[in-house]
C-alpha cells in the first residue's frame, strides 16, 4: 500500500499563511474554457489570485509559446523560491478537464520520496474561495513523483469522525464493529470512513485536533516522466452521480501523458447525497514540497488550460435547481380494510426540485399525535413512489382487528436523519380494521357426497404393533365395495372396542372396530 500524502499538515500550514491578508475578498468566476499561456507576469489581471506572483522565463517554453512559469525550490524549501500563480475561480461545472506542459530541470528529483510534490488542484463549491487544499470538502490532485504519474483526492471534512477505519484495516469506535456501522451519506469517501469504489492507494490518519485526513489516489504502471524534455500532461475528474438519494460508485478519473492514457477508473465516490449540488470551481497551483526539497531544482509550467470537458468522457448532468418547497398532501386517505391492515390512498406531490417526493407515513390507534405516532415499517406504505400529480395506494399490515386506527404522512426530498427537506404535515385520514374471521367448526351433517352415496357397506382391517413406551399403534385401512382407502393412523389404542367417525374415500361413515387376537384389527360399519 503506498502512503502518498505521509506529511500534508505542513501544506495546510503555508496556504494558511498566504490567505490571511485576503480573506473576506468573493473572486468573480472565469468563464470556461480557460487559458494561461504565462507569457508576461501580469497574472492577476487574468483572475489568479490570493497572493498570485512568481518567476516568468522566457529561456523555458514550448514551440510557439514565449514564456513560461519557472518554480524554483531551493535546498529545503518547501515552495517555489518567487512565489506561485495561486488560484483561480471558473464557473461551476460537474466535470473538468485540464492541460498543461511540464518540464522538470536535469537534476530534478521531487521531494526524493514516494509522495509530494503537490503540484495542480481543483477544489468545489462546497468550499469557500481560500480553502486549505488539503483539509476541504473535495479537493483533487495531479502531480508527478518519482517519475509516475498520479491522481488523488481528499474530502477530509467528511469524515465522521465517531468510526474511522486506519490504514492497516484496524478501526476506532465504530460502536465496536466497523461492518455493522451505519455510516449513510455522512461520511467521507476517500478512506477513513470505509473504501467502496476504486483506488490504488489510500490514506487516514489524524490532524492532532480532534480532525482527519482521509485520501486515496491512483497511480500510473510506469515511470515515464524524464528530466529535461517538456511532456503534456491531461488530467480529468467527473463526478459522481447520486440516485435515490444515495451517492453512486460511478466517477471518472483520467491521466494522459503525452497524449497515451496512464491512469483511469471509471469507479470513483467523489461525493455522497449530503452535497447533491457539489460542482469544480476552483483550480490551484501550488507547487509544495511538505518535508523540503532535498536538492536545488527548478520546474516549468506552460500553456495551462481549463475545460469542462475533454470530450471523450461524458459528464454527469447537473443538479437541478431548487425550484421551492416540497408539495404537501392534503387527501390523505381510507381505501380498505382487512382484520389486520389498512390501505390508504393520496395524490403524489412534487419535491420542489422537478421530481417525486418522498413520504414518511405515521399511525396511531385513535386519536394520532404526530410526535408519538408509529412510524410505518410493515407493508408497501414503507416506500411510496409515484409520478407527480397520479393516485398513490398502499398499505400498513400488522394492525390488530376491530381497531380504530387514525394515518398521517409528510413529504420530504433528500436523506431521512442526514439531509431531508420537509413539506408540511397532511390531513389525518381514519379507518378501522374488521374483525377477525374464525373458521367455524366443521359440520356434523354429511358433506356432498363424492363417491357412490347409495353405498352402505364397507369392511375394514388393520395391525397393531407396541411402541417403545408400551402404547399400541395401530394402521386401518377400509375399503367401500373394493376402492382402497387408507382411512387413518391410530395411536394409543387399546383393547376397548373403537368407534370411528371419518371420510374414506369421501363419503362420512361409522366404523366400529375391534382389536383381536394376535395385535389384529377388525373394523365393520357400526349399526
Amino acid at each position: 500500500m503506498r502512503n502518498f500524502w505521509q506529511n500534508p499538515q505542513c501544506m495546510l500550514s503555508v496556504v494558511i499563511v498566504m490567505i490571511v491578508p485576503m480573506a473576506g475578498f468573493a473572486q468573480t468566476p472565469q468563464a470556461l474554457p480557460f487559458f494561461e499561456n504565462f507569457d508576461d507576469t501580469q497574472i492577476g489581471d487574468r483572475g489568479w489570485y490570493d497572493g498570485s506572483s512568481g518567476t516568468i522565463t522566457s529561456a523555458e517554453h514550448i514551440t510557439d509559446s514565449s514564456g513560461s512559469f519557472e518554480c524554483h525550490f531551493n535546498v529545503g524549501g518547501t515552495g517555489c523560491a518567487a512565489g506561485k500563480p495561486a488560484r483561480v475561480k471558473f464557473a461551476s461545472t460537474s466535470s473538468v478537464y485540464m492541460s498543461v506542459w511540464v518540464k522538470f530541470s536535469d537534476n530534478w528529483v521531487g521531494s526524493g520520496k514516494p509522495y509530494h510534490p503537490h503540484i495542480f488542484h481543483f477544489s468545489t463549491n462546497e468550499d469557500d474561495d481560500y480553502v486549505g487544499p488539503s483539509y476541504s470538502t473535495l479537493t483533487t490532485y495531479v502531480e508527478v513523483t518519482g517519475g509516475k504519474g498520479i491522481l488523488a483526492m481528499q474530502d477530509s471534512k467528511n469524515v465522521d469522525t465517531n468510526c474511522i477505519l486506519f490504514d492497516d484495516g484496524s478501526f476506532q469506535g465504530c460502536n465496536g464493529s466497523f461492518a455493522s456501522y451505519n455510516f449513510g451519506e455522512t461520511r467521507s469517501v476517500s478512506a477513513c470512513n470505509g473504501l467502496a469504489g476504486d483506488f490504488d492507494g489510500h490514506n487516514c490518519f489524524p490532524w492532532g485536533d480532534g480532525t482527519w485526513y482521509s485520501a486515496r489516489g491512483w497511480v500510473a504502471s510506469n515511470a515515464t516522466f524524464t528530466n529535461g524534455v517538456w511532456h503534456h500532461i491531461e488530467a480529468e475528474f467527473v463526478l459522481n452521480t447520486i440516485k435515490n438519494g444515495v451517492g453512486q460508485n460511478d466517477g471518472k478519473v483520467r491521466l494522459w501523458q503525452n497524449g497515451n492514457l496512464i491512469v483511469s477508473s471509471d469507479s470513483v465516490p467523489f461525493r455522497t447525497a449530503n452535497h447533491p449540488n457539489m460542482q469544480f470551481d476552483h483550480f490551484l497551483l501550488l507547487p509544495y514540497i511538505g518535508d523540503g526539497s532535498p536538492v536545488d531544482q527548478k520546474m516549468w509550467i506552460d500553456n495551462l488550460e481549463i475545460r469542462a470537458s475533454s470530450g471523450t468522457v461524458t459528464p454527469p448532468p447537473n443538479p437541478p435547481p431548487s425550484t421551492g418547497a416540497v408539495a404537501v398532501v392534503n387527501d390523505l386517505h381510507f381505501v380498505s380494510s382487512t382484520s389486520d391492515s389498512v390501505t390508504l390512498g393520496f395524490s403524489a406531490v412534487a419535491d420542489g426540485q422537478g421530481g417525486s417526493a418522498n413520504y414518511e407515513i405515521r399511525y396511531a390507534v385513535s386519536p394520532l399525535q404526530w410526535g408519538s405516532a408509529s412510524v410505518v415499517l410493515n407493508g408497501s406504505c414503507v416506500t411510496v413512489t409515484a409520478p407527480v400529480g397520479t393516485m398513490a395506494e398502499c398499505q400498513v399490515n400488522g394492525l390488530m382487528a376491530s381497531t380504530d386506527y387514525q394515518f398521517q404522512l409528510i413529504s420530504y426530498r433528500g436523506v431521512l436523519n442526514q439531509n431531508a427537506e420537509f413539506g408540511g404535515l397532511s390531513n389525518l385520514a381514519s379507518a378501522s380494521t374488521t374483525a377477525k374471521v374464525i373458521p367455524p367448526p366443521p359440520p356434523n351433517g354429511n358433506p356432498p357426497p363424492t363417491t357412490n352415496p347409495t353405498n352402505n357397506s364397507g369392511t375394514g382391517s388393520g395391525n397393531c404393533e407396541k411402541d417403545a413406551n408400551g402404547n399400541t399403534v395401530c394402521d386401518i385401512s377400509v375399503s367401500l365395495d373394493g376402492q382402497g382407502c387408507v382411512a387413518l393412523h391410530l395411536g394409543g389404542v387399546r383393547d376397548w372396542a373403537l368407534k370411528l367417525d371419518f371420510w374414506p374415500c369421501g363419503n362420512r361413515r361409522n366404523f366400529l372396530c375391534h382389536k383381536q387376537a394376535g395385535q389384529r384389527v377388525n373394523c365393520e360399519p357400526a349399526r
